[in-house]
């Protein structure tokens, strides 16, 4: 207690503490960089920028897809109803199974329903569904049911339609049995009816 008295009465003698004032200038390491090294950094720094920006970017579409794409809508199908547009153009699908063919008979929004997927990823997953297909043999049979397919009104674009789904088997000519899923849409000036989507679980989408 002594010790701490005594050493309060010091500082009380010594008078108020100082204070330092004054700007620190940290002492310079090193040297300064060359104007190649100043650039070196400045290439890098931009190919960095690029290769973001790149990255970004979706990737474009092949011209593999690209013509899957131009021949949407170009396939002589029945659509006049829902039912007769599907059996139509799945027998048109179902001779050969080529990938052409299904993207002939679909209509152009084919390739912007369901989950969001880039064209080429798209046309690389039908390619692959139709050549399992294949290996069952062409369509021998088309069974559409219930015959009569409700209608329904959605909107596509921002324009009400008329829609319609499809549902029934496939008899192909190994003997295997598949369920098939169709949805299509009516054309508001042409009335006649389009495959947007199709589904063969197990195969496609």
């Amino acid at each position: 207690m002594e010790e701490l008295l005594r050493r309060a009465a010091a500082s009380v003698e010594q008078g108020p503490a100082k204070l330092i004032l004054g700007r620190f200038r940290p002492a310079l390491q090193g040297r300064a960089l060359t104007r190649v090294e100043k650039g070196l950094m400045l290439l890098l720094g931009g190919g960095l920028g690029l290769a973001i920006w790149l990255q970004a970017l979706p990737a474009p579409v092949s011209a593999h897809a690209a013509y899957y794409q131009s021949l949407a809508a170009s396939a002589r199908l029945e659509s006049g109803t829902p039912v007769a547009l599907a059996e139509s153009a799945l027998r048109a699908i179902g001779a050969d199974w080529r990938p052409a063919a299904l993207f002939a008979s679909v209509q152009p929004a084919f390739w912007h329903r369901g989950p969001a997927a880039h064209p080429n990823d798209r046309a690389a997953r039908v390619e692959q569904g139709l050549a399992r297909l294949a290996e069952h043999g062409p369509i021998l049979s088309v069974l559409a049911f219930p015959a009569a397919t409700a209608v329904e009104t959605e909107t596509a674009g921002g324009v009400d339609v008329l829609a319609a789904r499809v549902a029934g088997q496939l008899e192909l000519a190994d003997g295997a049995v598949v369920r098939f899923t169709a949805h299509l849409v009516q054309d508001g000036s042409t009335k006649q009816w389009g495959l947007v989507e199709l589904a063969i679980p197990e195969f496609l989408p």
